[in-house]
């Protein structure tokens, strides 16, 4: 706008986040205590408490509201005050609310819950390994590894289209047993373009309408390492607990 104030111009693009994360968050808590009361009329009380944390992880995750590493943890801290009877509030709420002359409907299936029974997935082995994978992902991705190791092995294939193909989509299956697949893809496709741009030769293999390749590679790629893609290790984790 013609005339207006830089500093004031500054002061609306930095409060406009604020603002948009508060018309988020008030209507998503107005939403989680609505859920609350409404289910109480039909399950019991840590149920009720569940179903509104619920809606809550949902919402800040669909809208990205908070980073999403900060909504797991926030959604576990609600989940540690408000449902464990130990290590957290969840008794000192269902006095509150006695006190507030409400009724508290209790499971008798459902025995104390203990803070160590949020906080211990977090110890398993499949966390871990997803964890060991991710940081060897970005280690590869910081260093620049990856970028090297794709020119390397891509440049000696330019000069045929086929070969190229062929070894495009085993280097973006191999890059996807050590990263996710949708990382393994972007990465194939970016080191794909400047080879598309020096050679016109090249354009029609590693166009974009070729990219179902890469995705097709990275496919093959993640089924091929426990860390290749996350279902992977939870599905271990699953096998392991069943014997």
């Amino acid at each position: 706008m013609a005339g207006s104030d830089p500093s004031l111009l500054a002061a609306a693009r930095s409060s406009a986040p604020v603002v948009r994360r508060a018309r988020i968050v008030l209507p998503t808590l107005a939403a989680c205590m609505t859920t609350y009361f409404v289910g109480r009329l039909y399950l019991d009380e840590m149920a009720a408490r569940a179903l509104s944390i619920f809606v809550l992880a949902i919402v800040f995750w669909a809208t990205e509201v908070l980073p999403l590493f900060a909504t797991a943890f926030t959604v576990i801290g609600i989940e540690i005050v408000a449902l464990a009877h130990e290590g957290g509030l969840a008794r000192s709420l269902s006095d509150l609310i006695r006190w507030l002359g409400m009724e508290v409907r209790e499971n008798p299936a459902v025995g104390p819950v203990s803070a160590s029974s949020f906080l211990g997935a977090f110890a398993q082995d499949t966390v871990l390994l997803l964890m060991g994978g991710f940081l060897l992902a970005r280690a590869v991705s910081k260093s620049g590894v990856d970028r090297e190791v794709a020119r390397r092995v891509l440049r000696p294939f330019a000069s045929s289209p086929r070969r190229l193909l062929w070894v495009s989509l085993g280097l973006s299956a191999f890059f996807s047993m050590w990263m996710s697949n949708t990382a393994a893809t972007a990465l194939m496709i970016a080191m794909s373009r400047p080879l598309a741009s020096r050679e016109p030769s090249l354009r029609g293999p590693i166009s974009p309408r070729a990219s179902p390749r890469d995705s097709f590679g990275a496919n093959i790629g993640g089924i091929g390492t426990p860390i290749g893609t996350p279902p992977n290790a939870i599905a271990f984790g699953a096998l392991r607990a069943a014997g």
